[in-house]
């Protein structure tokens, strides 16, 4: 899902190269499993966008195998790249990950502030009386 096609930017990497990057800032996929992505390098013109134009392919790549995981098993966020935090930073239109830096903080036993908070509101929600369909209580007890 999301936009499948980019216009080039020309943009520099993190060791300060110049090259042309196309960005896909909103891909996902919500099917579970190993996949691979195709990426065709096509020469649009303007003139060739009627019914019947054609439009060359320059050239194709394969990306590496990558896993799309369930929410269940997903391992958490990896830091983003030196790459993505340069084009980020040169106003290419992508997210910028900090990592499992949460996760890691709670498996030492050093909860953040916002954990508390979390665990506070989930405390509050256990002590409120059950209201409408249930839907909460079912919830509760999946997560147990």
């Amino acid at each position: 899902m999301g936009q499948l096609v980019a216009s080039p930017a020309v943009l520099k990497d993190e060791n300060d190269r110049e090259g042309c990057f196309f960005c896909f800032p909103d891909l996902s996929c919500r099917t579970p499993g190993y996949f691979r992505l195709r990426f065709v390098l096509m020469r649009i013109e303007p003139m060739n966008l009627q019914a019947g134009g054609y439009s060359p392919i320059i050239t194709e790549v394969l990306s590496n195998v990558f896993t799309v995981y369930t929410a269940k098993d997903f391992p958490g966020m990896r830091p983003s790249s030196a790459l993505t935090i340069a084009l980020k930073s040169q106003g290419c239109n992508i997210q910028v990950k900090k990592g499992k830096e949460r996760t890691a903080a709670r498996s030492r036993g050093h909860a953040s502030d916002d954990d508390e908070e979390e665990e506070e509101e989930e405390e509050d929600e256990d002590a409120a009386p059950e209201r409408g369909t249930g839907r909460r209580k079912k919830k509760r007890q999946r997560q147990a």
